[in-house]
This record gives C-alpha cells, sequence and structure tokens, in this order.
C-alpha cells in the first residue's frame, strides 16, 4: 500500500497542484477500505512441464527469495531439466553426478559454479521431499563440490581517486559510483532504489535487500551532491534513481548494464584488474572498519545476516598488527 501511494501521488503530481492530490487521495481511500491491495508478482516462467519447478519458485518466493535469484534458480534447473534422461521425479544421486561431471568436461564449467548448481538441486530435491514429490532426496548424497575461493580485495585510496577521476565528467557514473562508496549496496540493491525512498533532509536511504528486508542506508555529502546534479540533468521522468541509458519509459537499470558501467570504468581508470560493482561494497566495509566502526555497526548496515559474512572484509593488515604491537607494548 505505501509503494502504491507513493507512486500514485509521483504521477497525480504531474498534473493537479496539491489540494487537489490531497482530495483524490483522500476518495481512493475511502474506496480502498473494503478492499485489499497487493502488489502484483510475476515469477519467471519455466514452461508447462515444468509444474513441479513452478511451485519450487512460488514457495521460494513466499519465502522471500528475490527475482534476481529466482531467475538464475530457473536458468539451472531448466538446464538439468532438459540434459537428464530420468524424469525429474526418479533421478538418481548417479543422475546428479554425471549432469555436473557432463558440465565440467564438456562445457568446461568451474568448481566454483558447479558447487553452486549442486546447491540449487539440493535445495529442489530437499523441497521435492518435504512436499512428499519423491521419496528422499538424491542430492543428499552428492557431497561438496570443492573450490578454491579468491579473497576480493578492496580498493585502495589511490584506485578510488583514479576511478573518481575517469568519472568527473559523467554525472550518471559520479553519482553511481558515489552512491555505491557511501550506501555499501548490493548491485541489485542499487537497481532497485527509487527517488522516492530517498530521504534527502536525513540523508536516508530504504533499501530492500536480500529476503525481501528494509534497512536504511546514509548518503555522505559526496554521494548527496553527486546525486542532485545527476537528477538535475536526467532528461528522462522516473522515480527509479538510475535507469537504463537508452530507456525513455519508468525502467530500471540492469544488474548486467551496471557491471558493464564499472568494468568500463576501471578500463578508463587503468586499474590493473577487472573493476567489478562488488568491489566498492568492498571497499565501503573495509574503509568502515579501518577507520573505527564496530564490526556489528557494519554488519548491520551491509544487511548482512550472520556475523561470520562481515567477517570476510576483516584483514589482519600486518603493518597494522605490527603499529598495534608498537602502541600496546612498548
Amino acid at each position: 500500500m505505501h509503494k502504491f501511494r507513493e507512486k500514485l501521488i509521483f504521477k497525480l503530481c504531474r498534473t493537479f497542484n496539491n489540494e487537489e492530490v490531497q482530495f483524490i487521495l483522500d476518495q481512493i481511500d475511502s474506496v480502498l477500505t473494503d478492499y485489499e491491495l497487493r502488489e502484483k508478482v510475476s515469477l519467471p516462467s519455466v514452461g508447462d512441464d515444468g509444474v513441479f519447478l513452478q511451485r519450487f519458485l512460488e514457495a521460494k518466493h513466499i519465502e522471500g527469495m528475490s527475482k534476481t535469484s529466482a531467475k538464475v534458480y530457473v536458468s539451472e534447473l531448466k538446464d538439468f531439466y532438459r540434459n537428464i534422461a530420468a524424469p525429474i521425479t526418479l533421478v538418481s544421486s548417479q543422475n546428479i553426478r554425471d549432469y555436473l561431471i557432463a558440465l565440467k568436461t564438456e562445457r568446461n564449467v568451474s568448481d566454483r559454479s558447479l558447487e553452486h548448481r549442486r546447491i540449487v538441486l539440493n535445495s529442489f530435491y530437499s523441497w521435492m521431499y518435504e512436499n512428499d514429490y519423491v521419496t528422499k532426496n538424491p542430492c543428499q548424497r552428492v557431497k561438496r563440490i570443492k573450490y578454491r575461493k579468491t579473497t576480493r580485495q578492496p580498493l585502495t585510496a589511490k584506485e578510488m581517486e583514479q576511478v573518481r577521476y575517469v568519472c568527473r565528467n559523467d554525472l550518471r557514473s559520479t553519482a553511481l559510483v558515489e552512491f555505491m562508496y557511501s550506501t555499501g549496496c548490493r548491485i541489485s540493491e542499487v537497481c532497485g532504489v527509487r527517488i522516492s525512498d530517498i530521504d534527502f533532509y536525513n540523508k536516508e536511504v530504504r533499501v530492500v535487500g536480500k529476503g525481501n528486508k528494509e534497512r536504511i542506508v546514509y548518503l555522505n555529502t559526496a554521494a548527496e551532491i553527486a546525486i542532485k546534479r545527476y537528477l538535475n540533468d536526467r532528461k528522462i521522468n522516473t522515480d527509479y534513481l538510475f535507469t537504463q541509458t537508452r530507456s525513455r519509459g519508468n525502467v530500471p537499470v540492469s544488474t548486467d548494464a551496471v557491471r558493464y558501467t564499472f568494468r568500463k570504468i576501471g578500463e578508463a581508470a587503468g586499474l590493473e584488474r577487472v573493476l567489478h560493482p562488488h568491489d566498492i561494497r568492498h571497499t565501503t566495509a573495509t574503509d568502515a572498519l579501518t577507520r573505527g566502526m564496530p564490526i556489528e555497526d557494519v554488519q548491520s548496515y551491509l544487511g548482512h545476516s550472520r556475523l561470520d559474512t562481515t567477517m570476510i572484509y576483516v584483514k589482519l593488515d600486518k603493518q597494522r598488527v605490527k603499529a598495534n604491537h608498537k602502541k600496546c607494548f612498548s
């Protein structure tokens, strides 16, 4: 209901004055007292033969799975469904192993991606078993696939300034970089932010994270100025903060478009690595911890449900340890 009113007000204000808008809202509210208004949700389709998959996705949506995750699940489950000989309800552990082996040998899929597919299949068949569609979970006997975990490094102060410098004449890129650095938002959260979610007076932004959990993040001065300059210059009339560059409609920017933008920014900045949007979030978290923000506050700010997720941003810098040792024991 809250989102409905915001969108309605936004559209009405284009045509009517404040008094007329309030009158229209009062009339709508008086009618809606007898009705329940809910946002329409469109789940990705998996085809007519994927009844179990569709039911699984509906169950996951109720549990709070994001649309982005749902698309990934659809893609991977559909691929599995197409490439096994057995009916989906009669799949064995060996069928799953054969499928994963084929992915690795024939498509050169990485161990990390294979493990993700195993997790998706295990989630799907756990749900099938819990709902009595199968007599056992065939994925339960498929062991976890080990892979080398690469540690993502935050941007150095020099790299961050290089990124800012190449964006200096591009208001959209500057706003995107400064917003992500100030808020530490995930890429999916950035794509979903609306102007109506921003309280410029208090420098607060309401974002929706994993599991549809809302939290408040904050704008520093650089982000506030960059966003206002970008919005004042923008020609597209929409409530989404960031839109597709060529769109003239109410279309939010896609995660792929943001990734492409950051890759190009990194290349222009002369970075010796590919720049990903998550690098900015990682930099925000690392800088916050380095500058003394308690790890529990960083956890809350980033929207982590578990503290050990936040711990990956804690780096045992040898020089910092040496300096702290000297301060404590010299």
